[in-house]
């Protein structure tokens, strides 16, 4: 994800970042309508239109994916491994024979491999340490930047030593007779340069960067080198028939020469069309990424809204404790709450449990609990005991709140005589 990742997320940002979206305003829409409603707007293979929800979208998918990242590069290397080994093999015979005519372009053809070995090396090395948090100021979505390097490294190299091993006449002749097979460039690349491409099936990477990945392959590999050395002759009229008739098929046998040219075909169709293959998969592997990713933010966005809602019963519920008692009285109410809750829910705060319906305050609790240390020295204390005339036979003929009104006004006059 080095080309595309700097055109996508770097240069065009700005370009790109047509919304602001917000899971905590959407979360109640979510938990109540009942039809579908709109989650964040995405692009097609370029992710949310909401740029900074598309940067933590990618720092999610780098973290969950450090099993199958680490696993996928980690495979590739040991191919890559076995493949120099065998060219270790082959470059200690032909350095044994000083003669051979090969020995000329000999580290031409082994150096770019062994700096491919050191590539994936340092590259399934940097993902640990990266997951490690070695480098902590890093973020986990520089894990697509390692692995998108390493692969173009790995192009580079390996498309040098394509080409110098791919000739301009792509046939073997050996007295006047073309042995060699017209499809062997294909059949090379096959079990050759795209076995570590192949990979990236295990790994947990973005669309783009398979997309990259991919794109470069076909094109240097498939394209414009075989362009470059003519190796798409192979497939010419010509060269099939001749390697038919001198080769392989006993006589002029048009079925047969029909036959070879299919097999000729069918490595290079298989190739291109499990590049197509890989591609689909991270397509779909990516939109069912991105909807545990929309999901997940979604219960992290109504839990916090659980939070706020706690908080807000929280208070209520601890004003209408002060609204009854005094507050040394309340203090130690929601103290006492808060022990049996604790050990009758295993909470050891009122947050999250306390709400109005389902209070336990009962005057078991304040009479046993508060009753032991309820009391209080006060210094100048009045006491007033008074009785109100006639109050019985108002009463009678009073409606309720008419009695309650007057007892308030009496007491809060009797408070204005005290202050």
């Amino acid at each position: 994800m080095v080309f595309l990742d700097v055109i996508v997320n770097v240069c065009c940002r700005r370009l790109l970042h047509r919304e602001e979206y917000s899971f905590d305003e959407h979360a109640d829409s979510f938990a109540s309508s009942v039809i579908k409603v709109r989650g964040p707007a995405q692009y097609f293979a370029l992710g949310f239109k909401d740029r900074n929800l598309e940067e933590k979208y990618l720092n999610f998918v780098a973290t969950r994916g450090k099993g199958r990242n680490l696993l996928g590069l980690s495979a590739a290397f040991i191919l890559v491994f076995l493949f120099w080994l065998s060219e270790v093999v082959w470059v200690r015979l032909m350095l044994e024979n000083e003669d051979h005519p090969q020995v000329g372009f000999l580290w031409k053809w082994f150096v770019p491999k062994t700096v491919v070995l050191v590539d994936f090396a340092l590259g399934v090395a940097a993902l640990a340490c990266l997951y490690k948090n070695v480098l902590p100021r890093l973020r986990k979505r520089c894990v697509f930047f390692i692995i998108g390097a390493v692969f173009l490294i790995y192009f580079a190299c390996m498309a040098y030593n394509f080409s110098v091993s791919v000739y301009n006449s792509p046939f073997m002749i050996e007295d006047d007779r073309v042995t060699s097979h017209p499809s062997g460039w294909a059949l090379r690349l096959w079990f050759y340069e795209f076995p570590p491409v192949l990979c990236s099936l295990a790994m947990d990477i973005t669309v783009l960067l398979t997309l990259e990945i991919v794109s470069i392959f076909v094109v240097v590999f498939v394209v414009a080198i075989p362009l470059a050395k003519g190796a798409w002759a192979t497939y010419e009229d010509e060269n099939i028939i001749t390697y038919a008739w001198q080769g392989v098929c006993v006589g002029k046998d048009p079925y047969c020469a029909f036959m070879l040219r299919w097999f000729a075909i069918l490595p290079l169709v298989s190739l291109l069309l499990f590049s197509i293959v890989i591609l689909c998969v991270s397509y779909f592997v990516e939109r069912g990424a991105r909807r545990a990713f929309v999901n997940n933010e979604l219960v992290e966005a109504f839990d916090r809204r659980r939070e706020r809602e706690n908080e807000l019963k929280k208070k209520v519920q601890e004003n209408l404790i002060h609204s009854i008692f005094p507050p040394a009285i309340a203090k130690e109410v929601i103290a006492l709450q808060e022990e049996d809750l604790a050990e009758a829910d295993g909470y050891s705060s009122l947050e999250g449990s306390l709400n109005i319906n389902n209070m336990e305050l009962s005057l078991q609790a304040i009479a046993g609990g508060i009753g032991k240390t309820v009391a209080r020295l006060h210094m100048n204390v009045t006491i007033l005991f008074t009785d109100i005339v006639g109050f019985t036979a108002m009463s009678r003929v009073s409606l309720p709140y008419e009695v309650m009104e007057f007892l308030h006004k009496l007491f809060v006059r009797f408070d204005e005589l005290v202050d």
